[in-house]
């Protein structure tokens, strides 16, 4: 029986969520034998292997001329692997359910820096939709003590340093969003090959000093390279697909989807404990993102 379109296009999206919300989990195992740098690193370099693999599948190439890999290059090291080197990071003192709903809140950056940088207009509603979901985070933030890893030594005003550094790798990604508004007229699939190609700038060169003292657990192992291959490099063929198919809108509806599929795994996997502030916070977030579509 031929499934119908939209339902096509709704097992995309769950597929798309949960690769994003494995991030996380498999983040914090991949650090049981890799440092925080070296996972980052490594995730845009399977990344990129993956999608130059795509690449050859599907009969297309790198970006050409040199002011296409100047855009990609700004976009695979600023808005890429940058965050991704801070995430992991922030992940040895956040609980990935935390770490998640931060990540939630990505949209309304995204609506905020277009407004900045592309004179977008906004309208009051979606100033309302901001301001809601950022009263999340500094909710999340403000009771940290509830998501700060025990084994952390850190005072009640440097446990706010985890929260500032998941925001840099959320603006980061924002920005990277907004910088994709203005993509120069290629191949989707060539754009972001050539971004994480470029990406390994950086991530090839902070892998090389953050080689692990000694072979790390199969477990780390096989964890990075579900989060290159399938957590990035999948999960953004997928949105390819269904920006395509579907539009900006419909895809970026994962951001309500993501914080539950990470907070499932979290719990069940790495036995994180869900707080009262897990939930008010996410709600805030997500009532922020379902007032600014308005």
């Amino acid at each position: 029986m031929k499934l119908k379109s939209k339902t096509v296009s709704i097992i995309l999206l769950i597929a798309f969520a949960t690769c994003l919300g494995s991030v996380f989990m498999f983040s914090v195992i991949a650090m049981n034998g890799f440092s925080p740098m070296a996972v980052g690193s490594l995730r845009v370099v399977f990344a990129s292997v993956f999608l130059l693999v795509a690449l050859k599948v599907f009969n297309q190439s790198l970006v050409k001329s040199l002011s296409h890999w100047k855009f990609v290059t700004i976009y695979g090291t600023a808005f890429s692997t940058l965050p991704f080197l801070a995430l992991p990071w922030a992940l040895q003192f956040v609980s990935s359910s935390a770490a998640a709903i931060s990540f939630a809140s990505i949209p309304l950056w995204v609506l905020v820096l277009s407004r900045i940088f592309l004179k977008m207009p906004i309208t009051p509603l979606k100033w309302v939709g901001f301001a809601t979901g950022s009263i999340g985070l500094i909710f999340l933030a403000g009771n940290g003590t509830d998501s700060i890893n025990s084994d952390a030594n850190f005072s009640d005003t440097l446990s706010l340093i985890p929260y500032f550094v998941l925001l840099f790798a959320a603006l980061g990604i924002a920005a990277g969003g907004v910088q994709l508004q203005t993509a120069p007229n290629i191949s989707p699939l060539s754009l972001v090959a050539s971004a994480f190609l470029a990406g390994n700038i950086i991530a090839v060169p902070v892998f090389l000093i953050s080689l692990p003292e000694q072979w790390p657990p199969i477990t780390s192992v096989l964890s990075v390279l579900w989060l290159g291959i399938i957590a990035t490099g999948l999960a953004t063929f997928i949105r390819g697909i269904l920006i395509k198919r579907e539009g900006i809108l419909f895809t970026s509806t994962n951001s309500y989807i993501v914080p539950v599929f990470a907070s499932i795994l979290g719990a069940s996997f790495l036995g994180e404990t869900l707080t009262i502030s897990h939930g008010l916070a996410y709600l805030m977030v997500a009532s922020g993102l379902l007032i600014s579509r308005k």
